[in-house]
């Protein structure tokens, strides 16, 4: 349907990661941030990633200073510049 409707992807809320010789662009699965989640973890998602060539995609919903509301889906900026500097190196 998404494909008939113009879209070339889409990204499902399935953990796990994309291999590009078994793709599908309608199903691409993903690694979360959660408020538990901290930069050794995503270290560990691209390390892996990087080691068996897969295509990682890591999910951010809010970036902040704080999470006042208990966010479950939270990451500090202080862990979001984390792991973007581990990607830049």
């Amino acid at each position: 349907m998404l494909q008939r409707l113009g879209f070339t992807s889409a990204r499902t809320s399935d953990t796990g990661y994309n291999h590009l010789k078994k793709l599908n662009p309608y199903a691409l699965k993903v690694q979360i941030w959660d408020r538990y989640t901290t930069p050794e973890i995503a270290k560990k998602w691209v390390m892996k990633a990087y080691r068996k060539r897969l295509w990682l995609i890591e999910v951010f919903h809010l970036v902040g200073r704080k999470n006042n509301d208990n966010y479950e889906y939270f990451t500090s900026i202080y862990h979001f510049k984390k792991i973007l500097n581990l990607l830049i190196k």
